[in-house]
């Protein structure tokens, strides 16, 4: 804040200097006579004087004079005001409520159940029983019979055959073959140290290519005839006679015994439970909701406005005295003094901001 203040202060010194610059020698508070001195408006111009020398315009110096002037600045200040605040108190009240509640009460009531009651009732029931017999019956027999009948058959004879036949194999036959092939060698090699100019013999690999002879084993189809000998079956014909068994039915009477199922009546007695409704009187336990008021205490919130002392911090423009540069016109030096006119040629007398305080030369 109190820069910006001298900031403005100093442009506006600025703006009237550079404003008094330019009017220098233009404005008058009287009328100009023709030697450039003022003289009251309506009065006769000296035009019986004689021209005075025409002297160079002047150029206003500028000098800066220190002024105090009086500045604002804002000072944080705290003071004490009266706020509202909303507090919160809580306060136990009475309050009802309705509850439902089991009650239980004793009643009479008719009770209609079924008694089981047993007895022994006589019934009759059938039973499948085997019975067995000694029956004659007639069944048939196999009996194998054996006889000798002429018959023909083949038989596979082995029999022992040679031939000739061709067959391939395999040979592996040698070949030289010529291949280049490389080869290391280590050679010692004189090296010239840079640094040293010292020679140190060092050791490099060197690759070269030499030609070898090699035998490469290449295989080849070589075929020959041969006897091969195998054996065959050959089918013979022959006669002879064999022994052929026959089954041969034969009848016979038999006596087996036979088991029947034959259903038999028998006669017992069987317990039979059956139901018989009655009636008697109970006394049950009937419960039932009733609704019963009660009263309790519950916490109540309230919001109670109250008025709490409370700092607040505000600004307030404080004037103070500071000391600033202004820029300032100064008297110049003109060759005018003395006109012919009898007057005294009007220079700037060096007031701040006076308009009109230039050198005024003779015309």
């Amino acid at each position: 804040m109190k820069g910006l203040r001298f900031a403005f202060v100093l442009g506006a010194v600025l703006l009237m200097t550079a404003e008094l610059s330019a009017n220098c020698g233009r404005r008058s508070s009287g009328c100009v006579s023709g030697c450039g001195v003022s003289a009251p408006c309506g009065a006769a111009p000296c035009a019986q004087a004689a021209p005075c020398a025409q002297a160079a315009p002047c150029a206003p110096a500028v000098q800066y004079i220190e002024q105090k002037v009086t500045a604002y600045r804002s000072v944080a200040q705290t003071r004490e005001v009266d706020v509202t605040v909303n507090t919160m108190v809580s306060k136990v009240v009475a309050y009802k409520y309705m509850v439902n509640e089991l009650v239980t009460t004793p009643e009479k009531r008719i009770e209609n159940y079924c008694e089981l009651v047993q007895e022994k009732v006589p019934y009759k029931y059938m039973v499948n029983e085997f019975i067995t017999t000694a029956e004659k019956r007639k069944v048939f027999e196999n009996t194998f019979v054996t006889t000798e009948v002429d018959s023909k058959w083949t038989e596979m004879v082995p029999t022992t055959v040679t031939e000739q036949r061709t067959v391939s194999t395999w040979q592996c036959v040698p070949r030289t073959v010529t291949t280049t092939v490389p080869v290391c060698r280590r050679v010692v090699v004189p090296v010239c140290d840079p640094c040293t100019g010292c020679v140190r013999y060092t050791c490099q690999t060197v690759t070269e290519y030499q030609t070898c002879n090699r035998t490469v084993m290449e295989r080849v189809c070589v075929t020959n005839v041969v006897p091969y000998t195998y054996t065959k079956c050959v089918a013979v014909e022959k006669t002879g006679k064999r022994a052929v068994t026959t089954c041969v039915p034969v009848e016979k009477e038999v006596t087996i015994n036979v088991t029947k199922c034959v259903p038999v009546e028998k006669s017992g007695e069987q317990l039979v439970t059956r139901q018989i409704a009655k009636t008697r009187e109970v006394v049950v336990n009937v419960s039932r909701c009733v609704a019963v008021e009660k009263t309790g205490q519950r916490t109540v919130w309230e919001c109670v406005p109250t008025t709490q002392k409370v700092k607040q911090t505000y600004y307030v423009n404080e004037p103070y005295e500071t000391v600033v540069r202004v820029a300032v016109n100064t008297a110049c030096s003109t060759s005018c003094g003395q006109s012919d006119c009898g007057q005294q040629s009007r220079c700037g007398g060096g007031r701040l901001f006076r308009v009109g305080g230039g050198c005024r030369t003779c015309r």
